[in-house]
């Protein structure tokens, strides 16, 4: 059921009517019914001629232009009948005279007949319009509406309100129209006795027509014959005509030829004499410039000649020449030798002098290390002896108890000489830093002499612990120095010094771009599954835990394999390691929760790709009290972050989560735990389960 607008659409008439046309070329019955109260369209919907604007044809009118699209004028035949029931009264509107025609219905097959109703056979879309505009006062509508037959019901309503309850029973209706049901049956016929006349009079007809055109053939061909006669008689005479023609015109073109060719020939003498003497006029002239050549040709050959007279006087000097440059050649090569000599003198005498000066860099500094270590010894002993005066001063005195007095100034010269050696190791660091010099200090990382690069190392480790040195070691190149190192020594305690001075340099942010760009993180990752060395592996792990607090860094520290090898060390199960490890992870995880707050980075955490987390969760508990902080740390940034909910929720994080909010020893890894069971939805569901 559709609402045609006044203006018909192509599309719409298409969707009505297409379906009851090709049921009907299948062998079905087809209705289409317009029903509504009067006014409303139905014979403008159905019957429209559209004469002056084709686009306002009518569904009939289009059912019948795609009816006769589809049959063919040669086996099929297209025949139309108009009837009107008006007032219960059949009428025929292409016969008006007949009104109250009979209507049947077939018991047996339930068809419905009119009889008397008047048939026309139709071709074409315009017999269809001439039938209908000879009827056009009358209003149509079909008379076959069988149960049986496929139909559109097309419903018409008024707009205005005072039709308003003709347009709801209109429309209800339409409602109960629709669900009818009908079963399709298809409509077939067959009238032997009918069609056996059809066939004779079909055959009686071919056979007249046959014979009507045998005879036209024969009296054709008698025609044809006759002209054939005309047209050899007529053709003869104008061979001969053309013959005469042929030859009269042979004379005259003759004639025009030879004229033609006459002038054509005196035109080209013409040009040939004007040729002629061109040629004359460029042979006189190419004669004169042949003898200038001849001329010039005869200077040439006498300036050759003087030059091959030059040439032989110049092979005479070059031969000259080759045997002085042999004699060169010989004295330079003997010159040459002694140069070799000369230098492989002075390479033994730069070694031996090298040598000389590391071994006195090392003596001074040797030296003057004694000397400070001297006077502090002398400081010391100084110290006790005036302590041993005082103390036999205060022994006589009967006033004061000599045990309480005692005990305090022997504890306080135990607890202090620890504090004083460190001073004074800083300070003749230091002190050989300021006299030595970081210039002079750092070839001594290259040195052959294992002893002196051992020295030179742990020095520059320890000024590295300063950051007021950080920035000269790395400007005057010690931190490359280190880093070859780390690639080519072959030393344990070379390889552990210069970890420890790289994990001091990677304290400033600055050093850390520094040592990622120059490939640190690829050699401390290599060097570790290397070493079994459990310094060496705390030095390797702090190194990298500090690079791990450089967000920046963190897609490179992965690419390097830094956060395998620092996953890996835990295996050396040695309290120093896993310390650092665990203080990396904390390190990570913190600047990557701070990094996805600001919004410059989200996804996966990358500690979780390699595996930490099972690590954290499984390990939480099994170490000491700053370890665990690291890692009761480490598992509370992570969990902030939204897309590992669900890694932490595999791994049973959510429980560990929980203890750390309850029996933490630190109240701000309580409040950090709280706070990322309490930000994540999913967290708090699995509390409740818990």
């Amino acid at each position: 059921m559709r609402c045609l607008l006044k203006r018909l659409l192509k599309r719409e008439c298409t969707g009505v009517a297409k379906p009851v046309v090709e049921s009907v070329l299948s062998g079905y019955n087809g209705t289409v019914m317009a029903y509504g109260q009067t006014g409303t369209g139905k014979t403008y919907t159905i019957g429209q001629l559209g004469k002056v604007d084709p686009s306002e044809r009518g569904i009939m009118v289009r059912a019948m232009e795609d009816i006769l699209a589809e049959t063919s004028s040669i086996r099929d035949t297209v025949s139309i009948s108009y009837l009107q029931l008006y007032l219960e009264s059949i009428q025929d509107l292409l016969a008006p005279e007949k009104s109250n025609i009979p209507i049947s219905e077939d018991p047996n097959s339930g068809e419905v007949f009119v009889h008397g109703a008047s048939v026309v056979q139709v071709g074409a879309t315009r017999e269809v319009n001439h039938i209908r505009a000879y009827q056009e006062k009358f209003e149509s509508i079909s008379a076959e509406v069988n149960g049986t037959a496929r139909t559109s019901l097309i419903i018409t309503v008024g707009p205005s309100s005072r039709q308003y309850s003709e347009t709801s029973s209109t429309i209800m209706f339409g409602q109960r129209a629709m669900k009818v049901v009908n079963t399709l049956k298809r409509k077939e016929e067959f009238d032997y006795e009918s069609l056996c006349r059809k066939l004779e009079n079909q055959v009686d007809s071919l056979t007249s027509e046959l014979e009507r055109q045998e005879k036209l053939k024969n009296f054709e061909n008698a025609n044809l014959e006759k002209q054939l006669e005309e047209c050899k008689t007529a053709l003869a005479e104008a061979e001969n005509n053309l013959d005469d023609r042929d030859k009269e015109l042979e004379n005259s073109a003759f004639q025009n030829v030879l004229a033609d060719t006459t002038q054509m020939y005196e035109e080209k003498v013409a040009e040939l004499i004007k040729q002629l003497e061109l040629e004359r006029s460029s042979r006189s002239n190419l004669e004169e410039q042949l003898i200038l050549e001849q001329k010039k040709t005869d200077d040439i050959s006498i300036l050759l000649e003087k030059q091959q007279k030059a040439m032989d006087d110049l092979k005479l000097r070059v031969q000259e020449m080759s045997q002085m440059n042999e004699e060169a050649a010989s004295i330079i090569n003997s010159l040459e030798a002694i140069k070799d000599q000369l230098l492989s003198e002075k390479d033994l005498l730069g070694k031996e002098l090298k040598s000389s000066q590391e071994k006195l860099v090392s003596e001074e500094l040797r030296l003057k290390s004694l000397e400070v270590q001297n006077a502090d010894l002398n400081k010391l002993l100084a110290n006790k002896r005036v302590a041993s005066e005082d103390e036999v001063t205060k022994g006589t005195d009967k006033n004061i108890r000599p045990s309480s007095v005692v005990e305090f100034p022997t504890h306080l010269s135990k607890s202090s000489k620890p504090r004083e050696t460190i001073r004074g190791q800083r300070a003749t660091i230091a002190k050989n830093f300021e006299e030595v010099g970081l210039s002079n200090l750092l070839p001594l990382l290259k040195s052959e002499n294992l002893e002196l690069q051992t020295h030179a190392v742990r020095v520059i480790a320890n000024l590295a612990a300063e950051d007021i040195n950080q920035q000269r070691i790395v400007e005057e190149g010690g931190l490359d120095g280190l880093l070859l190192l780390l690639d080519c020594s072959k030393d344990a305690t070379v390889q552990r010094l210069a970890a420890g001075a790289i994990a001091n340099l990677a304290m400033n942010g600055l050093n850390q771009d520094l040592i990622i760009c120059k490939g640190g993180a690829r050699l401390l990752a290599n060097m570790a599954p290397k070493s079994d060395d459990p310094q060496t592996l705390r030095m390797i792990a702090g190194a990298i835990a500090n690079l791990c607090g450089n967000e920046r860094l963190h897609m490179i520290l992965k690419e390097d394999g830094g956060l395998k090898a620092l996953l890996a060390m835990v295996g050396s199960n040695h309290s120093n390691v896993i310390s650092q490890v665990a203080r990396g992870m904390a390190n990570f995880a913190k600047c990557e929760c701070r990094n996805i707050n600001q919004g410059n980075w989200k996804g996966r955490s990358l500690l979780i790709e390699d595996g930490a987390l099972h690590w954290i969760v499984a390990n939480c508990t099994a170490f000491t009290d700053r370890t665990r902080h690291h890692m009761e740390l480490a598992l509370c940034h992570l969990a902030q972050n939204e897309d590992n909910a669900f890694d932490i929720m595999e791994s049973g994080a959510i429980r560990e989560l929980l203890r750390i909010s309850k029996e933490s020893s630190r109240e701000d890894i309580c409040k950090l735990a709280r706070k990322a069971l309490n930000s994540n939805p999913s967290f708090m569901e699995k509390l409740q389960h818990l």
